[in-house]
């Protein structure tokens, strides 16, 4: 029977709590963002091979290879353990190690923006996928810290990235 009494679940009463939950969940995946590092890089370099197709190149679109070895050289020299690079159909990536954990790094040329993409990678463990220690991100920051040779880094974290944002990128990871 209607008694003309307004509930308390009305769309108004309701708004506060879902206001409340959205406001939380933003909170949340900016503190997430703050314990993690950005793990994607861009930056022009004008130092590495971006036109010649080497006779080992998987593709055509292979390039990096030069800027991978360069990268490793880097990370060596300031006492991080690296691997030699290996190709893959994207490009380059390589093994090396900060914070106690392996990791890999990725480097690909993006023909259309006329730059370089960098990621780095937590390698995973029995097929878990771990975050990236903030020390590998800082390791290759230092490995690319020469802006004679690379211009315009900009760190970006991956899901941003994604979804197209490059525009929030920052100077450091």
């Amino acid at each position: 029977m209607y008694s003309g009494a307004k509930s308390q679940d009305t769309p108004n009463n309701l708004t506060e709590p879902l206001i409340v939950f959205a406001l939380t969940i933003q909170a949340r995946r900016a503190s997430n963002r703050l314990n993690k590092p950005r793990t994607v890089v861009t930056f022009h370099s004008e130092q590495f091979n971006s036109t010649v197709v080497r006779p080992y190149f998987l593709n055509t679109l292979s390039f990096g290879d030069d800027v991978a070895q360069h990268i490793v050289y880097e990370l060596r020299r300031r006492g991080y353990r690296a691997d030699e690079p290996a190709q893959e159909d994207f490009g380059w990536y390589f093994r090396f190690w900060a914070g106690g954990s392996a990791h890999l790094f990725v480097i690909g040329r993006r023909p259309v923006e006329g730059d370089w993409l960098g990621s780095i990678e937590r390698v995973p463990f029995l097929l878990l996928k771990r975050s990236v220690d903030l020390a590998a991100a800082q390791a290759i920051q230092d490995a690319l810290e020469d802006r004679e040779i690379f211009q315009s880094l900009r760190w970006h974290f991956a899901e941003v990235f994604d979804s197209g944002d490059e525009e929030s990128g920052a100077t450091s990871p």
